[in-house]
């Protein structure tokens, strides 16, 4: 049977049998002009004027797949009532034009990251277009009407094709990380009817510190954010009040700010204590046999174990979790919105791993650029000169 189940490596998961979507098909129809290149270039016996239509017809096709999971996936940023509507649309053509219209209209009312990406993507869309509107050209030899296809194309050059494609697809998947990120930072709930989360905190950083909100530096500061951001009056004064309330973006414009219950000392021994380990770690595994890793493991580990007990003499328990929170949120990118809980979520999870937070620390690759984001994601980026980072 062609479609049976062997029961060995070689079944692939189809249906509801995976994550399958519109994103899986681009990925896969997006291989098969790369596959058949590379066969092409190292094989002269393949028939070039035979694989053409394959080669072409994927990736138009993969194209074609990515903007209409991208209509679907940008559509429900904003408009969460009208997925029947852009079903149907979806449904009911394969114009490359006509679905590219649709994602930029959609796009561009949604955020104005996209812009950059409609500059990238729409002379290649045109050319596809002018040459294979509705994605038959290379999939059928004749049109509805009988006419042969592509008769004003004699021949088509399928190095070159090859590496506009890859241009093509490297655009495809910086805007896929987009719209993945900007499906995420929208669901935290920040934004206007017109300013994204990313364009209120530009306007944070745009305003002078607060203490000076009643000198001529506030309305110069609105004139220029009023300007860039082609706002009026009223979404730039809506924009205020959430910075005013946001715990990053407040912390910007030196608003209400609370203090870290850590100090400069407390830190500067945690990156001492990390740096003395990371180094001792490096140098030793050059000096000591690696055919006796057992060795090298017994006295990393015992260099590590005096480290740590010195610490917890000279740092308290209420400071070490404080640093190992900064950690935790700079590491894992968590935003502000996220942080109501986080405290019992970081104790949590600490118990049912079993882990010691000191060991993270100290014998972390990343832990002061990771305290560093912490400490801005948080809404202490004010302390960070007091703290040492300046």
């Amino acid at each position: 049977m062609l479609f049976s189940k062997d029961g060995n490596d070689w079944n692939a998961c189809v249906g509801d049998n995976g994550l399958q979507d519109d994103w899986i098909y681009y990925e896969g129809y997006s291989l098969i002009p790369q596959i058949i290149y590379k066969h092409l270039k190292n094989n002269y016996n393949l028939n070039i004027d035979e694989l053409i239509y394959p080669y072409i017809y994927c990736a138009r096709h993969s194209i074609e797949l990515f903007f209409k999971e991208g209509i679907k996936r940008i559509n429900n940023i904003r408009n969460k009532n009208n997925d029947d509507e852009i079903e149907k649309f979806i449904l009911s053509t394969h114009s490359i034009k006509k679905i590219w219209d649709k994602f930029c209209e959609i796009a561009l009312n949604t955020d104005r990251r996209f812009i950059s990406y409609k500059k990238k993507l729409e002379s290649y869309i045109i050319e596809i277009e002018m040459i294979d509107a509705e994605g038959q050209t290379f999939r059928y030899s004749s049109n509805v009407n009988g006419n042969k296809n592509l008769l004003k194309q004699n021949t088509i050059n399928v190095n070159n094709f090859f590496c506009e494609f890859i241009k093509i697809n490297n655009i495809i998947k910086s805007l896929r990380d987009l719209i993945l990120e900007i499906n995420d930072e929208y669901s935290l709930g920040t934004y206007t009817k017109i300013l994204s989360r990313r364009d209120i905190e530009i306007i944070s950083l745009m305003l002078p510190p607060y203490s000076l909100w009643n000198s001529q530096e506030l309305p110069k500061s609105i004139a220029k954010i009023k300007k860039k951001f082609k706002i009026s009056q009223k979404e730039c004064d809506r924009a205020i009040d959430i910075i005013k309330n946001h715990n990053t973006f407040k912390s910007n414009i030196e608003f209400n700010c609370i203090n870290l219950s850590i100090n400069k000392k407390d830190l500067l021994l945690l990156l001492s204590a990390n740096k003395k380990i990371r180094t001792f770690n490096i140098s030793h595994s050059y000096q000591i046999n690696l055919s006796s890793p057992n060795l090298l493991y017994r006295i990393n580990n015992f260099f590590c174990h005096e480290i740590r007990n010195n610490l917890l003499n000279k740092i308290n328990q209420l400071t070490i979790f404080t640093l190992y929170k900064l950690y935790y949120i700079g590491s894992n990118n968590i935003l502000t919105e996220s942080h109501n809980d986080l405290d019992n979520e970081i104790i949590s999870k600490l118990n049912s791993d079993n882990i010691d937070p000191l060991n993270v620390l100290i014998l972390s690759k990343i832990l002061k650029d990771s305290i560093y984001k912490g400490i801005v994601l948080s809404g202490h980026k004010h302390e960070l000169s007091k703290l040492g980072f300046y």
